[in-house]
C-alpha cells in the first residue's frame, strides 16, 4: 500500500470512529493537557538550540499536516523561510499554506524527500510512525530523515510507544523500533527521551475530570506516559 493511501485511510478511520472534534482544543476539554504535555516535550527539545541560532536554523517537519507545529515555532525565534514541511495529503498542505503562506510547505512523499543531503539542522515527525505498519516503508522514511540531517543536527521522533488494543493499524514506536528504524549507533545517537502525553484513555479522562492530578500521576506512574519525544543526534 502506498503512503498516501495508508495515511488517508488512517485519518478517515480515526475521525469516523472518534468524531471531527476529537482533537479540537476549543470544544473538547479532553484535549488540553494532552496537548500541553506534548508541546512541553517539543519546547524542551528545541531548547537545545541556542537562542542566537534559532533564526538561522533550517527545520523540516515530515508529515507536517496543516503546519500547526511549524506555525508555533514562529513565536519561538525561528524564521519562516527556514521552516519546511512535507505531507502526503494535499488538502492538509493547502490548509497549512492558507494559514501560514510564508512557510515552505510542499506536497511530497516522506520516503523520497526532495532535499539535498545534510541540509537541515532539525528534522522532526509527530505521531507518524505509529500510523505506518509497513516496516519497509517506515525504514525508508527514517533513512530519508537521517539523510537530510546535517552531522550534529537533531532528529525529533515524537510518537506513541503503545499500540491500541485490537487495532492492527497502529504500530508502537518503542525504543527498539526507533533503534532499528534510525540505525542508532551507526547513523544517529540517542541524546534524550522526553515524556509527553499520557496514554489517551487515561490522559483524556484526567484532562477533562481531574486536571490537577494529571502531571502528578504522570510523574509518579511513568507507565502511564504514552508518547515520548526521542531526541537523536546525527553522527
Amino acid at each position: 500500500m502506498s503512503l498516501e493511501l495508508e495515511t488517508s485511510g488512517w485519518y478517515s478511520r480515526y475521525y469516523r470512529e472518534n468524531g471531527n472534534d476529537r482533537n479540537d482544543l476549543l470544544s473538547n476539554p479532553e484535549v488540553l493537557l494532552q496537548y500541553q504535555a506534548t508541546q512541553g516535550a517539543l519546547i524542551k527539545a528545541l531548547g537545545r538550540i541556542d537562542s542566537a541560532a534559532r533564526s538561522q536554523s533550517k527545520v523540516l517537519d515530515v508529515g507536517c499536516g496543516s503546519a500547526t507545529t511549524l506555525g508555533q515555532m514562529l513565536n519561538w525565534g525561528f524564521t519562516a523561510h527556514h521552516l519546511h514541511g512535507v505531507d502526503i495529503l494535499g488538502d492538509r498542505v493547502a490548509v497549512g499554506l492558507e494559514r501560514f503562506p510564508n512557510l515552505k510547505l510542499s506536497l511530497g512523499d516522506a520516503a523520497a524527500l526532495p532535499f539535498t543531503d545534510k541540509y537541515f539542522d532539525v528534522v522532526m515527525e509527530s505521531t507518524m510512525f505509529a500510523q505506518i505498519t509497513d516496516e519497509t516503508l517506515a525504514k525508508s522514511i527514517a533513512d530519508e530523515m537521517a539523510r537530510v540531517t546535517r552531522p550534529g543536527g537533531l532528529l525529533f521522533v515524537a510518537d506513541w510507544r503503545y499500540a491500541k488494543p485490537r487495532h492492527p493499524e497502529y504500530a508502537p514506536v518503542s525504543k527498539k523500533r526507533i533503534a532499528r528504524l534510525f540505525s542508532v549507533g551507526q547513523k544517529v545517537r540517542v541524546v534524550d527521551r522526553i515524556p509527553g502525553a499520557m496514554v489517551p484513555p487515561l490522559g483524556r479522562r484526567l484532562s477533562r475530570w481531574a486536571p490537577s492530578v494529571y502531571y502528578p500521576t504522570r510523574r509518579l506512574l511513568p507507565v502511564t506516559i504514552g508518547l515520548y519525544l526521542t531526541v537523536l543526534e546525527r553522527i
